[in-house]
């Protein structure tokens, strides 16, 4: 079944979210000083990896291909832009040795 979740999202540089294989990031909005990502999953497909990147503006991207999700503005003046990717069989084994 195809449902809508909301993850809380850090801004660190980069954070890994389980979620189904298949999973449409839909925006990212700030609600009460916190980040927020909402997705339509679809709870029949598999979980995997996303990585949701937070990049603060003037920052360096990564070298790698992301998706754009949205960007956050809190009251203090910080503005964090998320991005994200599936992680890569590849890149899921070389964390765990």
């Amino acid at each position: 079944m195809k449902t809508i979740h909301k993850y809380k999202l850090n801004p660190d540089f980069v954070q890994r979210i389980s979620m189904p294989k298949g999973a449409k990031p839909l925006c990212v909005r700030e609600l009460d000083n916190e980040c927020y990502m909402w997705a339509q999953i679809d709870d029949k497909h598999p979980t995997s990896e996303m990585e949701v990147y937070a990049i603060g503006t003037g920052c360096a991207m990564p070298k790698k291909s992301l998706n754009y999700i949205g960007t956050c503005q809190f009251k203090y003046g910080f503005v964090f832009h998320f991005f994200w990717t599936w992680v890569t069989r590849d890149e899921s084994t070389d964390n765990n040795d």
